[in-house]
């Protein structure tokens, strides 16, 4: 009887060590796991940072630009009905469309930007 006990203790025992030693296996895998991730999240934080400081940099661009091409346009109504000669006009004209084309290839490639993103 003594020793049926003991065995049962025993047996008893060693399941606990192997479901101890499952837990701490487990436990370490999670732990590497989330080391990982807490070591990936400067990095990615500052790739976001970084894409963010890019997008900010174009949209203030993109708006100067804008606000640049609506001065001309304004300028160039302004010089017609003042009767500038149509050389100086001209001029203008080819000044104010270059700038408008400036201005798409940027939107173009400020789209392109984001959708990478």
């Amino acid at each position: 009887m003594v020793d049926q006990d003991l065995k049962q203790k025993w047996e008893e025992v060693k399941d606990e060590k192997e479901t101890t030693a499952a837990l701490i296996a487990i436990n370490e895998m999670v732990l590497h796991d989330l080391g990982q991730a807490i070591n990936r999240a400067p990095k990615d934080l500052m790739q976001l940072v970084e894409q963010f400081d890019s997008l900010s940099l174009t949209g203030g661009l993109l708006a100067q630009m804008a606000r640049t091409v609506r001065f001309m346009e304004d300028e160039y109504i302004a010089m017609g009905m003042k009767g500038i000669g149509q050389d100086q006009l001209d001029d203008v004209k080819k000044s104010l469309d270059d700038m408008r084309r400036k201005l798409e290839l940027f939107k173009e490639n400020a789209q392109e930007s984001v959708e990478d993103i």
